[in-house]
């Protein structure tokens, strides 16, 4: 077996021959067969020794020493084949080179040969078929004759990675990494890489042994080989002696030389003070290597750190001379082309220190790639590292956490694809450009440790690394691309698999959450929306306006601004006792009569403070919440969670909303709930009865005027402590709100009457006021804004059916404005039946929808409640929905309420009630919900509470005109009348006792 290269014209060859031979045979004899056996001393020695044997040792024999030198020849024989064998192998990397520069001497004779040399050397490196990987690799010939490769002649790599390969050189059976087939009938070369190696031919019963990071032998035809290889491993007895003898290679000679050779070449070597712990080297091993320490090369690692790239190419070639500093390259790894598992960018160097036996390792990679503390540029340079000590010795106990580790290890690789340069610079300036800082956002703790005790947390590797990624969040403040891109990265994967998609995780999540559900809430309830659009500010006062007051004797205030004012004042002070440990409780009544614009106001103000947030993140989040559509009597304590909740904020999160939002609550319409509130005797004070103590938080609360007497609003809105509330009271538009009121108003309906091409729509303000001078009874009911938005809404109509300057009722407003509202609802109804080809009858659906109304109107009245829920409530296909015929509508002598009511028993819950007094307005596929206004995904309202109030007034009306005694005979008396009318009066108006 010879190794595949020559080291000069066969001069290492004739000095052995000589040091072995030359006192026994003459130097010209042994050129002259080593030339003629082209340099293979075994074979010259097999001739050498056959012909002695044959001549019996008579020629070429001193006189004086013939038997001595005969006998050292042949016991120097078999060592002397072993020692060629093994030299030629340990020195095939030199030999190598040399053979190339004997050739290019050879060939540089003349210039036509060099550039046949440099074809032909190209021409050689394209016929490399396969791929060539640690471990075993040899090459052969492909006898497929379907095979590209085989057709061509061409060699090719086969790989056998680690283990033992026994083969005839002749009669291999190998797979070709070209057509997939065993048809690698013979080998010719053997190749070991990055590996500890043998390898041992049929002519010789020596192996040949090596640990060389690449080493090739030619495979001589017709012998029998047995190749063996195993991965590179330290060769200590305990781990004690690996440290030992790890710290002795770190300072050793050898290993100092090679540093100072890289040092002349301006590359940074940084040695570590001291090698790993003992306990940390423990944990790698048993976490990494199963216990087995000789798996361990880093116990000592040289970080080599250069410039450029190609200062590491340089490194890279100094640090596999290593030969000439008595170290031996073991293994060569590159990750700086191709990525490694964990995405390091690094070319990696094991180098064998033979004098200590052990293998140290040498890392070289760019300055703008290490994380090396001291000597790196990246922002945070420990959190990479952290997070993989975090995971690293993770072992996931359920299906969660295996999920939650492999995202862990997504986001490591992440991480260091931005460290290491694996995404493009455009792709990390993208990611940074998304950064905003936890002083910016307000991270969220997560909901996982609420509650948890740091012990809980320490013996818990998932709660750990969750806490690890959320303090990393409060704390890195980066200010670099790199490190706005890291931050970026580590929170989506704190967004995405700690807190959930669903949940927010920051304060900047919460609000958009928050805001989102305002948007839908908007689109849903287009009457707030018209509203909004002709606001007009509100007047206000510390005391009740009088019916007999003149306004323009009044000092009143902008009550906008003074709520405004109210909450910067509370944030001052609140900086300046920021260090108190109760935080004092602060809120606002605001009251108002029906109509008095209290509801608009609320959601003006809202609007205001998300603007005053938006551009300022440190300012409060504004919350509206209407007592109607979120109390529980049965779960007082929780209406903020309960508001909360109904705007898509899940309950697990609200601990760390708690702890980390300030609000302003603006609660509205305490008047609506308040016959149910005061049912409970335990606790009258709103603030600490609705838990409000609990968050960080200013309150605003609406009510209507004259709804709680004066010792109710003192027990229940004011409290004990006078100074913790402040009073306002809405005050009657003024003559100039009003004319600003109408010329909105008059400028929305224009803009509507391009659409609708109605003529009562094209009114200018002017027409406007004009005609309400001529109705004196009107001027004081347009003083409040609501009613001057119906009456606005219904002035054509009132002047055709009333004619000019006749006295109008509040109720005949009332009754024309419900009419004018019933159809144009009709006329939408139809409309929309009409496009899918289905006619109906018009009156019938304007009958149908009026009674609707007063039946659920009188039923609103009856529990209480302005808001009526769906139970069975999902977002419905408008097209399907409206191809239905409507049940309601279809049966025209069916009425839409039974008036028998099921009587309710005592021991059913509220809930139960509640949920049975709505289900049959919203049954089947009905479209005559349609008529009222949508508060809420299943939650349904009148335009007004006073407009629900109407239609159960004209309800009960109706029903004592409609209603007839019973005549037993020619007549009934007075008693017989009252008796019988109250018996139909509980009847018919009690539907449920409460």
């Amino acid at each position: 077996m010879q190794s595949v290269t020559e080291q000069g014209k066969h001069t290492m060859e004739m000095k052995v021959l000589m040091r072995l031979c030359g006192d026994v045979i003459e130097e010209e004899e042994l050129k002259k067969q080593l030339e003629e056996n082209n340099g293979n001393v075994s074979v010259v020695l097999e001739k050498l020794v056959s012909k002695l044997m044959n001549q019996k040792v008579r020629l070429y024999f001193t006189k004086n020493n013939k038997k001595k030198s005969v006998q050292k020849f042949l016991n120097k024989k078999k060592k002397t084949e072993i020692q060629v064998k093994t030299c030629i192998a340990r020195h095939k990397s030199q030999k190598i080179k040399m053979n190339k520069i004997k050739d290019n001497q050879e060939l540089k004779k003349d210039g036509e040969s060099e550039q046949k040399l440099d074809k032909l050397h190209k021409e050689d490196e394209k016929v490399e078929i396969g791929e060539t990987k640690p471990g075993i690799n040899v090459q052969g010939y492909c006898v497929n004759q379907d095979c590209l490769a085989a057709r061509a002649k061409l060699p090719v790599w086969v790989n056998l990675g680690f283990g033992d390969a026994s083969f005839h050189s002749d009669r291999t059976n190998y797979r070709c990494p070209d057509c997939a087939q065993a048809t690698v009938t013979s080998v010719v070369k053997a190749l070991f890489f990055n590996s500890e190696h043998s390898i041992c031919a049929s002519d010789t019963s020596i192996p040949v042994k090596d640990n060389h990071y690449q080493c090739f032998y030619i495979i001589k035809p017709g012998l029998s080989y047995d190749l063996k290889s195993k991965k590179i491993r330290q060769h200590a007895t305990s781990l004690e002696d690996l440290i030992m003898k790890s710290e002795d290679a770190m300072t050793s000679n050898e290993i100092l030389n090679l540093v100072a050779e890289l040092q002349k070449y301006l590359i940074t070597v940084v040695k570590p003070s001291k090698v790993k712990d003992k306990v940390r080297l423990l944990e790698k091993i048993q976490c990494d290597y199963n216990g087995d320490y000789n798996q361990v090369f880093d116990v000592g690692r040289f970080t080599i750190l250069c410039d450029n790239a190609t200062k590491l190419q340089t490194a890279v070639a100094v640090m596999k001379k290593a030969e000439q500093f008595n170290l031996i390259v073991s293994e060569d790894k590159d990750f700086f082309e191709r990525q490694s598992k964990t995405h390091h960018r690094f070319h990696n160097i094991k180098l064998y220190v033979p004098k200590h036996d052990v293998y140290v390792e040498m890392q070289a990679t760019l300055k703008n790639f290490t994380t090396l503390e001291g000597y790196t540029v990246i922002e945070n340079p420990k959190l990479s590292h952290l997070f993989y000590e975090h995971i690293r010795a993770w072992k996931p106990n359920n299906s969660e956490e295996e999920d939650l580790k492999q995202a862990s290890d997504d986001t490591l690789t992440k991480i260091n694809d931005i460290i290491c340069e694996w995404m493009d610079e455009k792709g990390i300036q993208k990611m940074a450009n998304r950064y905003k800082s936890n002083s910016d956002i307000g991270v969220l703790k997560p909901p996982q440790l609420s509650k948890k005790t740091e012990i809980e947390i320490n013996n818990n590797v998932s709660l750990k690394m969750i806490q690890f990624v959320y303090e990393q969040l409060c704390k890195f403040t980066p200010e670099k691309v790199k490190g706005k891109a890291i931050y970026m990265v580590l929170y989506e994967y704190y967004k995405k698999y700690i807190v959930g998609d669903k949940n927010p995780a920051s304060c900047a999540d919460f609000a958009l959450l928050l805001q989102e559900a305002r948007k839908q809430e908007m689109e849903e309830d287009i009457a707030i929306s018209q509203a909004l659009e002709t606001y007009i500010p509100l007047q206000a006062n510390n005391y009740p306006h009088m019916d007999n007051d003149d306004n323009k004797n009044q000092d009143t205030y902008d009550c906008h601004q003074h709520v405004i004012t109210f909450l910067e004042k509370e944030k001052e002070k609140e900086e300046e006792n920021k260090n108190e440990q109760q935080q004092q409780r602060k809120a606002m009544i605001i009251q108002g009569k029906s109509g008095s614009g209290k509801s608009i106001f609320c959601r003006h103000l809202e609007n205001t403070l998300w603007n005053n947030y938006i551009s300022n993140s440190n300012n409060r989040i504004p919350v509206y919440i209407s007592f109607s559509k979120v109390y529980d009597d049965q779960n007082e304590k929780d209406i903020i969670l309960q508001a909360l909740q109904g705007k898509h904020i899940s309950k697990e999160i609200m601990d760390a909303i708690r702890e980390k939002v300030s609000f302003v609550f603006i609660m509205d319409g305490f008047d609506e709930i308040f016959d149910f509130y005061r049912k409970n005797e335990n606790e009258q004070y709103f603030y600490d009865r609705f838990n409000l103590s609990q968050w960080n938080a200013k309150v605003i609360v609406t009510c209507r005027s004259k709804v709680l007497n004066d010792d109710d609003i003192k027990s229940t809105l004011i409290g004990t402590n006078k100074n913790d509330t402040s009073m306002m009271y809405l005050w009657p538009f003024t003559k100039q709100q009003m004319s600003n009121y109408i010329e909105k108003f008059a400028t929305m309906k224009s803009k509507s009457s391009n659409k609708m091409n109605n003529e009562d729509n094209d009114w200018t303000p002017k027409q406007y006021e004009e005609t309400l001078n001529n109705y004196s009874n009107l001027q004081k009911m347009v003083e409040e804004p609501f009613l001057l938005q119906l009456i606005l809404s219904v002035l054509p109509s009132l002047v055709k059916r009333y004619g000019i300057g006749s006295r109008i009722t509040k109720a005949q407003v009332y009754e024309v404005f419900n009419e004018q509202w019933i159809d144009i609802h009709t006329q939408n109804i139809t409309s929309k039946l009409a496009e899918l080809r289905m006619k109906m009858d018009t009156s019938k659906v304007k009958a149908t929808l009026k009674q609707y109304c007063l039946d659920l109107g009188f039923a609103m009245f009856i529990q209480g409640n302005q808001v009526a829920i769906e139970s069975d409530f999902h977002y419905e296909d408008n097209h399907e929905t409206w191809s239905k015929l409507d049940p309601i509508i279809e049966n025209e002598n069916t009425s839409i309420v039974d008036k028998k009511t099921e009587m309710k028993t005592a021991n059913e819950g509220e809930s139960s009630k509640t949920k049975d007094a709505w289900e049959r307005y919203f049954s089947g596929d009905s479209v005559a919900k349609y008529v009222l206004r949508r508060v809420g995904g299943n939650k349904y309202q009148f335009l007004h509470k006073s407009c629900q109030e109407f239609y159960a007034a004209q309800k009960i009306i109706l029903d004592i005109i409609s209603w007839k005694p019973i005549i037993s005979g020619d007549s009934v008396n007075n008693q017989q009348f009252q008796k019988q009318f109250k018996t139909h009066a509980q009847s018919s108006f009690s539907i449920v006792n409460y």
